[in-house]
């Protein structure tokens, strides 16, 4: 699940030092990579951000690609999930 980079990040907001990190795993594995919110955020340490925050990462992540962001979104969830058409 590629949701959680803020999590990781040293930055408050941004993420920027997230980017590379989150497109090299969507590089290693782009037919299994899905996305979540990862709400409530448990355990979250920092400022609480907004999830349009982290929606916005994960477009930074693609950088643009709609269709990287369709499978992301919706085609590998289908099919990791079994989820039926």
């Amino acid at each position: 699940m590629i949701s959680n980079g803020n999590r990781d990040s040293r930055m408050e907001a941004g993420w920027d030092d997230a980017i590379p990190y989150g497109r090299a795993f969507i590089e290693a594995a782009p037919e299994r990579i899905i996305w979540g919110s990862d709400w409530p955020h448990p355990q979250w340490t920092k400022r609480m951000m907004n999830d349009a925050e982290e929606v916005e990462l994960l477009y930074r992540y693609v950088d643009g690609d709609t269709e990287l962001l369709r499978k992301i979104l919706v085609d590998n969830p289908a099919k990791l999930h079994g989820f039926n058409d």
